[in-house]
């Protein structure tokens, strides 16, 4: 049997009631943490820096790379193809000229029936 947390059963039941954690519902001992919780600030990308770069492939680099597939029903390539969505949305990830990819699959997460993407390095 797995064992939730306070922290987990707490944000499971807010996501479940669809309420937004303010400082207003959040107990005292995590208000000093609330800026974890803005989802306004979540969705930003952090600010440019001088480390900032791309990936510059070889030129004798394969156009494709073969890697382990992992089937996904109906639901999981939805899921997928909305973290896919949500991360071009959020400036997080944007399309390469290089047609690689990369293995995933989804497991449960513990609060309820929602899934946890899994990257296959």
């Amino acid at each position: 049997m797995r064992h939730m947390s306070f922290a987990q059963q707490w944000t499971a039941a807010a996501e479940k009631s669809c309420d937004h954690l303010t400082e207003a519902i959040l107990p005292p001992e995590y208000q000093c943490h609330e800026r974890v919780f803005d989802q306004n600030l979540a969705a930003r990308s952090p600010p440019s820096r001088a480390e900032d770069f791309s990936i510059q492939l070889k030129p004798d680099a394969p156009d494709h790379l073969y890697c382990k597939v992992y089937p996904l029903n109906n639901r999981e390539t939805g899921v997928l193809q909305c973290k896919i969505g949500e991360g071009l949305d959020k400036g997080q990830l944007e399309e390469g000229p290089a047609e690689f990819e990369s293995p995933v699959f989804f497991i449960a997460k513990k609060e309820g029936e929602d899934l946890q993407l899994v990257v296959d390095y």
